[in-house]
């Protein structure tokens, strides 16, 4: 049984004694119970749906502080989980792109090949001239995967939505008109 079980039943049976029977709290004990199962079959349940939930019931987790504490330690194990996940899909993803799409793997400076794909997603975000970095409303955000070069460090940037490893529309940076 994993950390993020462990945790889960701990949460659950906190949450079922704290609330069972109070009708005022069944939809949370609903809502939580497709957490709960999908963690139990040994998936990761989505970080928005988990976040939803969270944020829709933070008052009542409030309120009550056993509640609170199991909540947080779930929290804290499910976040460390989730994250695990994705870096995972984030190589296995990559890597996949690159064999079918990355024909001279030579590094263009030494001439090696030898790459270290990293197991995270990055932004890079816009910056202009005259505001500097330009942050809401209109800015662009481009998600990238740094391949590195293992022998004298060159960088090649993938786009992360160009290559599959996240789901989304294309936001490529703008340049200034001249």
């Amino acid at each position: 049984m994993s950390n993020l079980e462990d945790e889960a039943m701990k949460f659950q049976g906190v949450m079922t004694n704290l609330l069972q029977g109070k009708a005022e709290f069944s939809s949370l004990v609903d809502e939580m119970e497709v957490l709960f199962r999908n963690i139990y079959q040994g998936k990761i349940p989505s970080v928005k749906l988990f976040r939803a939930i969270a944020d829709k019931y933070e008052y009542l987790f409030e309120e009550h502080a056993e509640l609170e504490q199991a909540f947080y330690e779930f929290t804290e194990v499910y976040e460390k989980e989730a994250q695990r996940q994705l870096r995972g899909e984030v190589v296995d993803k990559l890597s996949i792109y690159l064999k079918d799409k990355w024909q001279d793997r030579r590094c263009p400076v030494c001439g090696k090949d030898s790459w270290l794909v990293p197991n995270s997603i990055f932004q890079l975000m816009e910056f202009s001239s005259t505001r500097g970095l330009v942050i809401g409303g209109d800015m662009s955000v481009y998600l990238v995967v740094p391949v590195v070069c293992e022998n004298c460090s060159y960088t090649h940037m993938f786009s992360a939505t160009g290559a599959g490893v996240v789901k989304g529309t294309e936001n490529w940076p703008r340049l200034a008109s001249s």
